[in-house]
């Protein structure tokens, strides 16, 4: 059985993944509050030493709450990518697009649209799948419908349903 691992942030966290994936071999390794920063520097301990044969990347928007710049993030998001390939050459890697955000001050649309662009071209180049989460989630408005959070950031049950059922085609 493959052994999986979703890295993240509390988006990530938040996934019960008994409820959706019973019976396969996921590890949650989201945690509430992280940013790029945060998973460069566990990298190690949740994923490399895991020996993962996939590896679901979501981070990002947290970074954008804590002032990077675009190009901080990618920066970031590449050293990721190119930590994880070139430790486990074996493992399927996925960078998952930041998903949208509805009405907050510290985060928005725009930015989180040319990062996912830019770091879908990285992917491209660099030999990942990027996984396209973001226009899954999106209302009338282009913004993350309220069907799908709460509080415009996080997922409601709805949500993460969504995502499972885009995840599961991948994984199975």
């Amino acid at each position: 059985m493959k052994k999986i691992v979703l890295l993240g942030d509390s988006i990530t966290e938040g996934f019960d993944i008994n409820k959706y994936f019973p019976g396969l071999n996921i590890v949650n390794k989201g945690i509430y509050g992280d940013n790029s920063d945060g998973v460069l520097a566990r990298l190690n301990r949740d994923v490399i030493e895991l020996r993962p044969d996939i590896v679901f990347i979501l981070i990002g928007t947290n970074d954008f709450a804590c002032g990077k710049t675009n190009q901080m993030i990618i920066n970031n998001l590449t050293k990721i990518i190119k930590t994880i390939s070139s430790s486990l050459q074996g493992t399927t890697i996925y960078l998952a697009s930041i998903l949208p955000v509805r009405a907050l001050d510290n985060r928005n649309n725009t930015d989180i649209q040319k990062v996912n662009r830019e770091m879908q071209s990285i992917s491209k180049n660099i030999g990942i799948n990027y996984f396209d989460l973001y226009p899954n989630f999106l209302d009338s408005n282009s913004e993350l419908a309220s069907k799908y959070s709460d509080d415009g950031l996080h997922l409601t049950a709805e949500g993460y349903k969504k995502w499972a059922g885009l995840l599961l085609p991948i994984i199975e």
